[in-house]
């Protein structure tokens, strides 16, 4: 079993995580799937359009380069999968290490080092870190993410003709997409998420709505911390 020590380890391949780990020196990103920034791209996550401020400069040149490959409007309204590819070439300017395909099987304090036990394709790994920075949404090996109201939806891509309208319904002007959000339960799993959004079948057929693509993950939005 092969084994690697780094200063940080960083938890999901995410726009927050990769962002973070640009910053960074002697670094991993370990994620679980074989995507970057899953958590938008994925889920079809939908963003309130605001005004982005970002705070280093790494953040601003970033900013800067979507909005010279109109990938986000003045308002803030962001066309989220181009902006991973965009996200990539920064990546290979800096290049770390990224484990994808990697599922973290435990964590524990050794020392000052944290020890990160990982599955992948090679089979078992042991990974050292002095901190861990974890971006997932539900969190590894701990509960914090029960501190936090978690709103769960699964979000859909819809054909809108005639430009109905719709609770739940959004338009980005960035990618020309309509975008249909259906409020789940913490509990519920795809399969019955995707059954109540066949049950919707009469109101989108009164409203001229076609289903084309429905996200193969849930997306989450997190309110503040209660404590």
């Amino acid at each position: 079993m092969s084994q690697k020590s780094y200063d940080t380890a960083v938890f999901g391949a995410t726009l927050l995580g990769l962002g973070a780990a640009l910053g960074m020196e002697n670094v991993v990103v370990i994620e679980k799937g074989g995507l970057f920034g899953a958590e938008f791209v994925n889920s079809y996550k939908v963003c309130a359009p605001k005004v982005v401020e970002p705070k280093t400069e790494l953040g601003k040149e970033f900013l800067e380069d979507l909005k010279k490959r109109g990938l986000v409007s003045e308002e803030g309204e962001i066309y989220p999968a181009p902006a991973v590819y965009v996200l990539s070439s920064y990546l290979k300017e800096k290049p770390f290490d990224i484990l994808l395909m990697t599922e973290v099987t435990g964590v524990k304090k050794v020392d000052n080092y944290y020890e990160i036990k990982v599955y992948h394709s090679s089979g078992f790994e042991i990974i050292y870190a002095k901190h861990i920075l974890d971006t997932t949404t539900l969190g590894i090996s701990h509960t914090n993410a029960q501190k936090h109201e978690l709103q769960k939806q699964l979000n859909v891509i819809v054909y809108n003709p005639d430009r109905n309208v719709l609770d739940g319904l959004s338009f980005n002007s960035q990618n020309g997409l309509y975008t249909y959000t259906l409020p789940v339960s913490p509990d519920i799993d795809r399969y019955e998420a995707v059954e109540s959004l066949c049950g919707m079948e009469k109101l989108f057929l009164e409203k001229n709505l076609q289903i084309s693509s429905i996200a193969s993950d849930f997306s989450y939005t997190m309110e503040p911390c209660r404590e």
